[in-house]
This record gives structure tokens, C-alpha cells and sequence, in this order.
């Protein structure tokens, strides 16, 4: 899944504490297997909102979406189904732990399902691994294995993390209970970890200066104290330097600017610790101008205290991606504009999830796919 839009999703912060050893389990195994036959400052959100399709998928804790195919954590197991409703199952199979990320894509010579499995609902001593699938059957081998205090990782995506013009797979997790470490597997066959930061939920890889080489942004939802919000750094290649925002970052997004030569990141911030009370879901823009940072403020969300993840995608046909957001209890489309703010408007309403995916079912039409106990259900992103 390289190319210029990156989508980098925080996982949801659990505090937990796993010690109790476990013998390494080995690759998933298969169990079935079938070849495949709110607005912006100053402004009000538009509703046009319409009921999520009945269940046409299986059901899932967190899905997914990757090169036409939805992909459902359910439990233990992680099934494959084209993005046709009712279509038959592709494969499903089992594993220690719960996915919690997944992406599709070639690093150097590995080519297939990057999937990360670690600790969830009723599998709370579960170890942390990284495992690379086949996306035909779902089989695989493991490739990193992490037992600690917090088993689960931060970030999972392609990007050039050593600037050299080369996807390798950024890869970070929780190497104690509040830092968070990276651990990249390069392009030429190389592993790369990097320092200890604390609460490092989100990390994108943008080419912000426009001298065509990657530039890494790192946002915290917690500062270096529990007390202490959290904050949001680039590395333009002289190490970070901060970016003012309000509160900690929860979610970031990596798009082309205009004209190409380089790229804008939109992130959430105002997270803070009574996150329920106090924090407020905020769209903001990132661009490096004249060698200088520039934030502005595009959308909101008065009602909701973060969006969850941002995504992009067409909504309406006409060749520009517009910006999905899912927040706490809805799903907003930003239109992307030179000038804030950004025109919104509300396109579903969502109960409590881990996550969402945005994507295309067969025919073309752009959906959000929400997970559901009883079956994954999807939210049309089209004007209404």
C-alpha cells in the first residue's frame, strides 16, 4: 500500500500489565480457506447521513481494508472477504493474540500481509509479533516476536523511513508500559531501532520541505509526565524540532499538496488526560513554508472529544480525495480548500468501535467499514 497518501492509526491505549511468560506460538493456522471465486471554526456540519448497510460481511471486533479486500479481527482469528457484499470468505485463520494492525505491500524481497497480533479482549497475555502472510490463504511465518509489560504496537505502514527512496515497513510498539520504541525492517533486508519516546502514538513519514526525500512526524497524546500534555515533532533530517499544538495528537494523515512537489499533513490534537470532559476533536493542517512550520485550524468537532483516524478517498467522483474522520460518535467528510474552514459534513453516526476502515467495494462506491459483533456494516461516503 505505498504511494503518496499514507494513513498512520494510532491503536487504542490500553493499561495493561502482561508478565507471565508464554511459549512463542508458531505461524496462524488456517481453519477454513476457500479460493477466491461538526465543521470547522466558524461553521456547521451538513448532515447527509444514511443507514449503514445490513451485514454483508462476517463479524469483527476491527477490520480492515487493503487492495479490494476487507480483512475482520474476530477474536483470536483474522478473515479475508472481497469488498462485495455477500461474497464468500476468502480464508480466516487463528493466532496468538488479537490483529490489531495490518497493511499489504513489498518490502525489498517480502511481499504479502504485514500483520501485527498482540494483546486484546480475552487475550490479555498475549505476546506482541509481526508476521507476513500470504494474501491468497492467509498463511505465514513470523518475523518479530516482543514479550513485555505492554504488548501492542503503535504504528504499522510502508514508508521511506531511511530516505532512500525505497518503502521499508515502519513498525512501532510499546517497549514498556508508557514508551514507545521503532524497529524498521529495511528495504535491503536491514532492521533499524530507534530510541525510547514516550507515548509515541502516531508517526507519518511526509516529504514536507519538497526536497524529495521522506521527513518523519511524531505526535504524543501524553508528554514526558503524566501531567503533561502531548505534542507533536518533525525530522526534516536535523532531528525534531516541535510543532505548536493544542494538547496531545491522536491521529495524522499524509496527502499530496497541490501541485505535487510536496506534502501537508492534517493531524487531530486536543487530547488530554480527562480526554471525555475536556478534550475537543480539532482538524488541523501541517505545512512547512519558507523553511518555517505553519498550522492552521480547518475543521472540528464540537460534540466529539478526538477523531479516532483520518483518511483519504474521493467521495464525490470528481478526482480530489477528501478527508474521512472518525470520531466518537460520527463519521465527518472534510472537503479540502486552500482556506479554512474546511466545508463538512456529517455522513454517519457510530456506536463505540476500536477502529474503522475506509475503502471501495467492488462496483467502485467509497464506504466506511465499521466492525460489528454481528456482522461488519458500511456507511456510503457519496453526496447525498
Amino acid at each position: 500500500m505505498s504511494g503518496r497518501w499514507a494513513l498512520f492509526v494510532a491503536s487504542g491505549l490500553l493499561a495493561c500489565s502482561v508478565q507471565s511468560p508464554e511459549a512463542p506460538a508458531g505461524p496462524p493456522k488456517s481453519v477454513h480457506s476457500k479460493p477466491a471465486p461538526s465543521a470547522g471554526p466558524g461553521a456547521s456540519a451538513t448532515s447527509s447521513e444514511a443507514p449503514a448497510a445490513p451485514g454483508d460481511y462476517p463479524p469483527a471486533d476491527r477490520v480492515f481494508f487493503d487492495g479490494g479486500v476487507v480483512y475482520g479481527a474476530d477474536g483470536d482469528a483474522l478473515w479475508a472477504q472481497s469488498a462485495s457484499p455477500g461474497a464468500p470468505l476468502l480464508w480466516r485463520v487463528s493466532g496468538e493474540g488479537v490483529v490489531t494492525h495490518l497493511v499489504s505491500g513489498r518490502v525489498g524481497k517480502d511481499v504479502g500481509l504485514f500483520v501485527v497480533r498482540g494483546l486484546g479482549r480475552g487475550h490479555l497475555e498475549a505476546a506482541l509479533t509481526l508476521s507476513l502472510l500470504d494474501p491468497k490463504t492467509g498463511l505465514g511465518r513470523e518475523l518479530f516476536r516482543h514479550r513485555g509489560e505492554r504488548n501492542e504496537a503503535m504504528t504499522v505502514a510502508l514508508a521511506d523511513v531511511d530516505r532512500d527512496g525505497v518503502d521499508d515497513l515502519a513498525f512501532s510498539y510499546f517497549a514498556s508500559k508508557y514508551f514507545v520504541r521503532t524497529r524498521h525492517l529495511t528495504a535491503q533486508g536491514g532492521e533499524t531501532e530507534g530510541p525510547d519516546i514516550r507515548m509515541a502514538s502516531s508517526r507519518v513519514y511526509a516529504d514536507l520541505d519538497g526536497d524529495g526525500r521522506r521527513d518523519e512526524v511524531l505526535g504524543r497524546v501524553y508528554g514526558d509526565a503524566k501531567e503533561l500534555p502531548g505534542d507533536l515533532r518533525i525530522d526534516l533530517g536535523r532531528g525534531f524540532e516541535p510543532v505548536l499544538t493544542q494538547g496531545g495528537v491522536k491521529s495524522m494523515l499524509v496527502m499530496p499538496m497541490p501541485g505535487g512537489k510536496r506534502d501537508e499533513v492534517f493531524f487531530c490534537d486536543g487530547w488530554v488526560a480527562n480526554y471525555g470532559k475536556e478534550a475537543r476533536a480539532r482538524l488541523k493542517r501541517l505545512r512547512y513554508v519558507g523553511g518555517k512550520s505553519k498550522v492552521d485550524e480547518v475543521g472540528a468537532s464540537s460534540s466529539e472529544f478526538t477523531f479516532f483516524s483520518l483518511s483519504a478517498v474521493d467521495t464525490d467522483g470528481d478526482g480530489e480525495p477528501e478527508i474521512v474522520a472518525q470520531g466518537d460518535k460520527q463519521v465527518t467528510v472534510f472537503r479540502r480548500a486552500e482556506s479554512a474552514p474546511f466545508e463538512a459534513r456529517v455522513v454517519g453516526r457510530i456506536d463505540a468501535v476500536l477502529n474503522t476502515a475506509v475503502g471501495r467495494t467492488v462496483n467502485g462506491e467509497a464506504v466506511v467499514f465499521v466492525p460489528g459483533r454481528a456482522s461488519v456494516t458500511t456507511i456510503p461516503l457519496r453526496s447525498q
